[in-house]
């Protein structure tokens, strides 16, 4: 064999090996003589016989920092990096992702990935593979609006660990600004509320349930992935009405909605085709504040708002079949049932089917609470029977605006008052507790921010915000545990402290086929 043909058999076998991760002689001009001259190119761990496997949440940094031993001049060195899938064993195709030499990108996607690194001076060359496996962390779990010290807001999300985590000792830690470290560009500043909604669809054959994730600002309204809370969909509530800046977002039994209180109009979201419009039945149902109550209806979670207007002492519900009753409003209220009194809150009982509110009397001192039995699709004065009684300085009388949340495994309401939590059964005989007849006390610098039920679970919810570090905390307590003959030894089943900024809303957020 001549030298000309031995060269070029030499060359396309050392191609070959560096194809395949080994270190090769890629300089035509190379010669027998001179190979032992090169630089010798080495990457820690390129010699094993399966990849290194990295695991990361999403959200994170995939970051990998590869051992390279080299004799040359480290300059000359350059690198690439592709990604590509790995499912079940099987790579996908490659793509170029970086050019440095430690690898540091963000992947949006939950799954299993392989990255493909090579590094040469142009004449010997190394490459190897590393394995990723990216956690989902927004799986499943809870999500909680908050707001920081300067009044920004705080996305924050609380995933529910799997039995293999917890098992591998994982440490659950809360992701704050979650919207904003999963979509460039995109900012909390001017956050309002983060909700769910879900739509029953049909097509024709079988019926199936979309559930979305929307997280409102003062301005726009985005549709999340649930899987990974990237945008889906950006709407700008001034495309609807110009102007409008939302104060509030609820998620309503029909459709989330937002509501601008200076402009006293409603911009809905339309569930399936992602976009805003106004319904017109929503016409009059301007308040001063919204209290959503969670219920059980044949099994089913629903939710009843109260329209409630400080101002006036009035409160209303939504009726889309009010006309029907012969009323000309589609927000029917008591009329002037309330009168002379000072509205406290209202709320339902386990199945939605009565209404109670409570009020501050119009008799020196009373507490009345009224109860309509026929509140399906309206409230009327005539339907309305009282109670009432005359609290003393030591009463827990909840504030204005004060939530009832509802336990129907136990029934019992839960309220709160300053850094306490009170149980209020309601009897044939209508009272309140003592300040001292607390189901759950929190220290002194504590204020309870915010409570709800989990129906299924029977859980309940509960945030605090310590007025001293500036920071929420969110609890989570079986409802069999919180009454007041346990004050002393109720325990929380998880606590999170201190996991973001003042908590006005959280939510359980299942784990959702997208």
């Amino acid at each position: 064999m001549t030298m000309n043909k031995r060269h070029i058999l030499t060359t396309w076998a050392l191609a070959m090996l560096l194809s395949l991760g080994f270190t090769s002689c890629i300089d035509d001009d190379t010669t027998e003589g001179n190979v032992s001259s090169l630089p010798s190119l080495t990457i820690k761990g390129n010699d094993a016989t399966t990849m290194p496997t990295y695991n990361f949440d999403l959200g994170e940094d995939i970051v990998i920092k590869p051992e390279l031993g080299y004799t040359g001049d480290e300059s000359q060195l350059t690198y690439k990096w592709q990604m590509g899938t790995y499912t079940n064993g099987q790579k996908g195709e490659l793509k170029e992702v970086s050019t440095e030499r430690d690898l540091n990108v963000k992947v949006k996607v939950g799954g299993s990935y392989y990255f493909h690194f090579t590094v040469t001076d142009g004449k010997v060359g190394q490459s190897m593979d590393y394995k990723v496996n990216l956690n989902r962390i927004f799986e499943e779990g809870y999500l909680l609006t908050s707001f920081d010290s300067d009044g920004k807001g705080n996305l924050t999300f609380i995933k529910i660990p799997t039995p293999e985590e917890i098992a591998a000792g994982k440490k659950n830690v809360p992701i704050e600004h979650c919207l904003e470290l999963m979509n460039e560009g995109v900012s909390e500043a001017e956050l309002v509320k983060a909700v769910s909604g879900s739509v029953n669809l049909w097509d024709g054959k079988t019926s199936s349930v979309l559930t979305r994730i929307l997280v409102s600002t003062k301005d726009r309204c985005y549709f999340l992935d649930p899987d990974n809370f990237t945008v889906l969909t950006e709407i700008k509530y001034a495309d609807l009405y110009p102007g409008f800046q939302a104060s509030e977002f609820m998620p309503d039994a029909y459709t989330p909605y937002a509501y601008d209180k200076n402009m006293k109009k409603f911009a809905h979201l339309n569930l399936k085709y992602m976009f805003p419009y106004e319904y017109t039945y929503f016409k009059g149902g301007e308040s001063d504040d919204y209290i959503l109550f969670k219920y059980s209806s044949y099994g089913t979670e629903t939710s009843r708002t109260f329209y409630m207007d400080y101002t006036h002492n009035q409160v209303s519900i939504f009726s889309a079949y009010a006309s029907f009753f012969g009323l000309d409003t589609f927000f029917p209220n008591p009329g002037n049932l309330l009168n002379g009194q000072k509205l406290i809150t209202a709320f339902c009982n386990g199945d939605g089917s009565t209404v109670y509110v409570m009020a501050k009397g119009n008799v020196a001192g009373s507490i009345n609470l009224w109860t309509n039995s026929n509140s399906y699709n309206y409230i009327n004065e005539e339907d309305f029977t009282s109670q009432s009684f005359t609290p003393t300085s030591e009463t827990a009388v909840p504030d204005q605006g004060a939530r009832f949340v509802y336990s129907s495994k136990y029934d019992r309401y839960y309220y709160s008052l300053g850094n306490s939590i009170y149980v209020y059964l309601n009897s044939n005989q209508f009272t309140l507790p003592n300040k001292n007849q607390f189901a759950v006390q929190y220290g002194a610098d504590e204020e309870v921010t915010f409570m709800d039920i989990n129906l299924s679970t029977d859980e309940l919810y509960v945030a605090t915000y310590n007025k001293t570090s500036k920071r929420g905390s969110f609890y989570i307590y079986d409802c069999k545990d919180v009454r007041t003959d346990n004050s002393s030894a109720v325990k929380p089943k998880k606590e999170y402290k201190d996991c973001c900024g003042k908590i006005t809303y959280l939510m359980y957020k299942p784990s959702i086929q997208s």
